[in-house]
Formats: C-alpha cells, structure tokens, sequence
C-alpha cells in the first residue's frame, strides 16, 4: 500500500511477523503538529500531511548518512526504534546511533552515539558511545524527558540503561540492581541472564522538572511451563553514574505484562501479555485504570464508537501524547480513544478486511496455504488460509471473497 491512500493501508504488526504475544514498543509516533510515523518491515514510513499517502520517510541502506542536510537526501542504516522530544522532535535508533529529525523545516543530525564504546563502565561524551547492539522490540527503553535528556538501554537485553545528558551531553550510567520483585520479596534479580532475564525500564517523571519520582524494572523470570513477566520497584534517589539503583519496598507491583511504556505526559502505562487491555499506573495507591481493551480476544475489530473499555483490542504497538493522547495499532489498523471514550479509526484497515465483496480489495494477515480448485470438483475457487485472522476464505478470479 506504499504511495496509497493511507485510510485503506494496511500497518503491518509485528506479532504477526513474529508470532509474538507480545506488544511492540517505540513503533508509533504522533508529532504535536499531527504527522504520524510507523516504523515496520518496510522501514520507517510517515503519511504525507500533504497527500494523506503512506510513503517512505528515510529509505534504508545499510548505510547512516545526510546529517546536517534535509531527509531527502539522508539515508539510514538500520531503523531500531523511534521516539518523540518534548520539542516535537523525531528520534530515530538508527543501528549505532540516536539521529534527530527537526519536524518543522525536515533536517536530520545525531544527537548522540555513533562511537567505538558498546559497553562503557562510566560517563563518556555523546559521541563515543555505540548502540550497535541494537534495541529489542519489548526488552528495549527509549524514553524522552521535557528537558531533552533521553533514557535508552544498551547493551541490549541488560540491566545497563543509560542516561543522554542534554546539559552537558554526556552519556551517564544508570544500572539497576537489587533483591526483591512482585511475588518474590528476596529474590536476587540482579545477577541477570544466569538467573533473570533483563527487561525494560519504565519511570513516571514530572513534566516540568523532568524529576523521575517512580522507577519499575522489568524482569522474565524462569518457570516451569512458561516464564512471566515480574517488576522490581526501584528508588529512583538511591544510585548515580557509579552506583546502581536498587530495589525498595513494597515488592509488590500490579503488572501483569510483557513491557512497560512510558508516555509524553509522564505517566506509566502497561500492556498485558496478550495485547488485550491498556492500563495507566497509579503509584499514590499502587493500583491501576484500565483505559483500553476487555482483556479477551474477538474476531475483528471492534466498531467505530465503541466505548474504549468495551472494545475488545489487540494493541500491537502504543503512544501517548503530552495530553495523554492514546493512539495504538490494531489488527493492521492505527487508531485512537476521541473525548467520548470511544475508539475510532484513523488510518489502515482490519487485516482481514473486505469479506463479501471484491475479491481484489481486501486485505489479510497471514497466508499460510493457498489452493486453487480443490473446494468443489470442477471449479475454479481460490481458498486461503489466513492464520492472522484465523479463516479460510474464498474468492472466484475477479469475483467476490467470501469467508468459509
């Protein structure tokens, strides 16, 4: 659908490219003046405010290159991740580096990274750091706070997050560790992968001060059957740039979900495991609003106006704007929650849209197993398995589609 109409595109999911059950983090961007970017398999895309047409933003390489000119003439080497300043500025991970994009006259610089030092054990400048190994889609942090500093974790899949220092830009360590986590009070985490395996960070900020006041980090912890996703509540005042920052009690946190997003208002919000409901912490209380979704699965989307919390979602990736906008993708779908509750479509459509009508016209999720004549003896039907949408469907050469 790249250079269409982009309310009939189609926003590819990455559970659906990876059978994953988990959400996708920092794959949707909503600038304060409107332009919407979606990070997918096709690379970093944006709908033209001019045209309304889904198009390549930067195209992709294999090489980082334009800075200090316009995007038209700017190059990325492998797209990561992508985020929003407090300035209205994009920021795109791209392979070893974090590369802004000014949104008002469209020029690109990096704004730090790019150096030799994948793993370094203290502060070092802006430029001498490497983030080559890469972002992972749920263990990954990239988070942007009102006074331009940027919290990112790398290496990938560690306890090792980090700290971009717009006073000074300078790169300062900010590792957690400590004992202790939601079901398991004296439980050792820290140890990492012999034990734990590392996952995100998430942090509730003051939107003036930019004063992180709450600190969550994420851990997969190993059992039998099926590892979960516990959280270790950490002190955001207890480390510095030479000193971990530990766990503290109360140990018990009511996240029950893969990742952890933080949003431009400042707030935390989570996602369950299975990308069914959105929730926003409360930390006064230690309890949690849910704000999105039934916590079930249905088949396809729920319809236009449907009050948030009746609609049953598969938010596959999230943002949230300073006022506490929500926009997530669904079902190939990017939508959002309007002043009346409600979910309505703003671009793409249901990837197994169009049943009943033009066989040419619709869309699907997955093609598994597609066969030609094999329904009834004698005819000419195409039947596809779609396993996204969990159908067979079937259509006759420029005729109708139909599901079976």
């Amino acid at each position: 659908c790249l250079g269409g109409n982009a309310r009939t595109a189609l926003f590819s999911t990455y559970s659906v490219l990876n059978g994953s059950d988990s959400e996708s983090k920092n794959k949707l961007i909503v600038s304060e003046d409107g332009k919407v970017f979606y990070h997918d398999v096709r690379g970093l895309l944006w709908i033209n405010p001019e045209t309304a047409k889904l198009e390549i933003f930067i195209p992709i390489t294999g090489i980082s290159s334009g800075d200090g000119g316009s995007i038209s003439s700017a190059t990325l080497r492998n797209v990561q991740a992508i985020s929003l300043t407090a300035t209205n500025e994009l920021l795109i991970w791209d392979h070893d580096r974090i590369r802004k994009v000014n949104l008002e006259n469209l020029t690109i610089s990096t704004l730090f990274g790019g150096g030799a030092q994948a793993d370094p054990s203290g502060i070092v400048s802006a430029n001498s750091i490497s983030l080559s190994t890469g972002f992972h889609r749920i263990s990954g942090s990239l988070i942007t706070l009102p006074n331009g500093d940027v919290l990112f974790t790398s290496p990938v899949n560690s306890f090792k997050h980090r700290r971009y220092r717009a006073i000074d830009q300078q790169i300062v360590p900010m590792t957690t560790a400590g004992i202790g986590y939601t079901g398991n009070a004296s439980g050792d985490w820290s140890m990492g992968y012999s034990t734990n395996t590392p996952y995100d960070l998430g942090i509730v900020y003051n939107t003036t001060s930019s004063e992180i006041s709450f600190m969550a980090q994420g851990i997969l912890v190993p059992q039998i059957g099926d590892s979960q996703t516990k959280h270790a509540r950490i002190n955001p005042a207890s480390g510095s740039d030479s000193s971990p920052y530990t766990a503290e009690a109360p140990h018990n946190l009511p996240f029950t979900v893969s990742n952890l997003i933080t949003g431009q208002d400042g707030k935390l919000y989570f996602i369950d495991r299975f990308k069914r409901s959105l929730r926003r912490y409360n930390p006064a209380d230690n309890t949690s609003t849910l704000l999105l979704g039934t916590g079930s699965a249905t088949d396809g989307m729920c319809a236009n106006g449907t009050i948030a919390t009746s609609c049953s979602s598969e938010i596959d990736t999230l943002f949230i704007s300073k006022i506490g906008q929500i926009y997530f993708t669904d079902r190939g779908a990017i939508r959002t929650i309007n002043e009346s509750n409600q979910v309505i479509t703003l671009f793409g459509q249901y990837y197994a849209e169009g049943n009943s009508s033009d066989a040419r016209l619709a869309r699907f999720g997955n093609i598994t197993d597609l066969n030609f004549g094999k329904t009834l003896p004698g005819t000419k039907k195409i039947s596809v398995l779609d396993t996204t949408a969990d159908r067979y469907r079937e259509f006759d050469i420029n005729g109708n589609i139909n599901s079976l």
